[in-house]
């Protein structure tokens, strides 16, 4: 709460300066290279001071500074939204099935019923990169760079193109995504071997949420009786796990937006 009034009102206390100081003291007498991120950067305004952007360049004047902004497609961001605002993990209302008990009954919506809703009212919240880009430009000139966040895997991209200086670091991640990437790759029951499915949290998220909705749809038509809501969603995985479904999106028909 501290840094969001900081960066959205520019209103950072003594305290908060100095341990920012202190952190990145600590990491330039080691040699490192720093990466911070932080969404509320986005959230600067226009009447930060001259005092504000002065305090910042005083202690970011021995490094060499390359500001990134990442950046999502709306069509990108509306998916993951969907995810976020109906993730199955985090919500205490889907525990009962729709019509049960009032507080904890949650029907998720389908991706086009919160498209359709949701859209306008989120576009109004948001401003464009542009705004926020030309008023970090004019405060640290022209070491800016702009990062689709969809490209690729996005840490190892950002540590490998952003700070091409960390060497140790981007081969470490690069190792790391390789060995996901063999991870993931299954075989059948012929060879009397386990599959192993393996999903990043975003994709994770949005397997449950299809499998939660499908446990809904079945139950609301009469074909799940005596089980309760979890339970259904944990054999339809099961069953899904055992047929080598691991993505409902690629692998079930969905319906698509309409082009209104």
């Amino acid at each position: 709460e501290n840094m969001r009034h900081c960066l959205r009102k520019c209103e950072c206390s003594d305290e908060m300066w100095k341990e920012f100081d202190e952190v990145l003291t600590h990491h330039y007498n080691q040699n490192h290279n720093v990466f911070y991120s932080n969404e509320l950067f986005y959230s600067v305004p226009d009447g930060c001071g001259e005092y504000w952007w002065d305090r910042l360049h005083n202690m970011l004047n021995k490094w060499q500074v390359r500001i990134v902004f990442t950046y999502r497609r709306h069509y990108e961001w509306m998916h993951s939204r969907y995810i976020e605002m109906n993730n199955a993990e985090k919500l205490n209302n889907v525990r009962s099935w729709p019509g049960e008990k009032a507080d904890f009954s949650k029907k998720l919506d389908s991706f086009p019923e919160f498209f359709y809703r949701d859209t306008k009212k989120q576009t109004k919240k948001h401003h464009h990169l542009l705004d926020t880009f030309q008023r970090w430009q004019a405060n640290f000139g022209s070491e800016l760079i702009t990062f689709n966040f969809q490209e690729g895997n996005f840490l190892t991209n950002a540590f490998c193109q952003m700070i091409p200086e960390a060497t140790h670091t981007c081969n470490s991640l690069k190792l790391s995504v390789k060995v996901v990437k063999q991870a993931t790759v299954t075989t059948g029951k012929d060879n009397n071997t386990t599959a192993m499915f393996i999903r990043n949290n975003g994709s994770d998220k949005a397997y449950r949420i299809h499998i939660d909705r499908i446990a809904t749809a079945a139950y609301e038509r009469g074909w799940i009786q005596n089980m309760t809501r979890s339970v259904a969603r944990g054999s339809i995985e099961k069953h899904m796990n055992d047929l080598g479904i691991t993505s409902p999106i690629n692998d079930f028909p969905l319906d698509c937006l309409t082009l209104e």
